[in-house]
């Protein structure tokens, strides 16, 4: 089963993980059959610092490209604060998924739109996996 949720959340509240303070995206996943402990997030600036707790105290910072950051600032002023949790019915190695993105635009994604962040920040994730 999955779960996608998207809500208006005040930035702050009700993060138990919070990006740094001038992060705007934050992407975790967490458990699975693999033991999955990934995180990323991204800054205003379009620096992606991606950490696994697989590699104690690792972490990997770029710069998004032109055409990533180009999409995420089209969001950021598209949407408003969304907040998008994925989780599967595995009981004993279940995953969850989750994406915050701290937006200055008033629409609310659609479910395919939650996807291609989800997809975006796995993507941005894999390619500085530390």
């Amino acid at each position: 089963m999955v779960l996608l949720s998207v809500c208006g959340a005040r930035p702050g509240v009700g993060s138990p993980q919070k990006a740094a303070s001038d992060g705007v995206l934050a992407w975790h996943r967490d458990g699975g059959f693999a033991g999955f402990c990934d995180a990323l997030e991204v800054s205003a600036a379009g620096e992606a610092r991606a950490t696994s707790c697989r590699s104690a105290g690792a972490a990997k910072s770029a710069a998004l490209s032109r055409e990533d950051r180009s999409r995420l600032d089209r969001w950021r002023s598209s949407f408003g604060d969304v907040s998008i949790e994925v989780k599967d019915s595995g009981a004993a190695d279940s995953m969850v998924v989750t994406l915050k993105l701290k937006g200055n635009g008033t629409a609310h994604p659609t479910q395919a739109e939650q996807q291609e962040m989800l997809n975006w920040a796995e993507r941005i994730y894999t390619q500085n996996r530390p």
